[in-house]
């Protein structure tokens, strides 16, 4: 008995001497910072564009897929924005002038047996003006219904924009084609 209670003396001992141990041999003395670089320094807005700036590039942003405004169950609407610039300058800018967008069946936008599905000419007055995150846009509403019908079955098409200046200036496009989807889902399962 009196062994079993030096045991158990000797073993509530040894167990807060080996905690104590562990926690005093276990402590950090030196920190290594060389591989850590500083942060970077806060983000500033970009400089507006000087004033009698002319626009020599333009970049799209065309929504997803198009509203069906008139409830036939086939889209019908196209929502393009459309950001002109002033190189080397970052910001998008406003100008005046038109834009002719023109809407083509899928496949090679430069071949000659692609066909065009229709073209909008908007001036400045059928073009809104707007700003959104990445700073002032023209927003456009291209209606099927407008050059035809929104009847097709499901089937990509390409959109092309092109930007003509009001002072007669060379016209600008941006780089790419824009895809957009076109007729309904259903009606292909049919």
């Amino acid at each position: 008995m009196q062994r079993l209670s030096r045991i158990h003396f000797r073993s509530r001992l040894f167990l807060p001497a080996a905690v104590a141990m562990f926690i005093l041999g276990c402590r950090t003395t030196h920190v290594e910072y060389g591989s850590v670089r500083p942060l970077p320094p806060d983000p500033k807005p970009a400089k507006p564009v000087p004033s009698g700036a002319k626009a020599n590039a333009m970049a799209l942003a065309v929504e997803g897929k198009p509203a069906d405004t008139d409830g036939n169950g086939y889209p019908d609407t196209i929502v393009v924005s459309m950001y002109l610039f002033s190189l080397p300058h970052a910001s998008p800018m406003f100008e005046d002038g038109t834009f002719v967008f023109t809407l083509q069946g899928d496949g090679d936008a430069d071949a000659d047996d692609v066909h065009s599905l229709g073209q909008w000419r908007l001036d400045a007055n059928q073009v809104q003006r707007g700003r959104t995150i990445y700073g002032p846009t023209h927003l456009a509403r291209l209606s099927l219904l407008d050059i035809g019908s929104d009847r097709y079955p499901l089937m990509s098409a390409n959109l092309h924009c092109q930007f003509e200046p009001a002072d007669g200036r060379d016209p600008i496009s941006p780089r790419g084609v824009h895809w957009v989807q076109l007729g309904r889902f259903q009606a292909a399962r049919r």
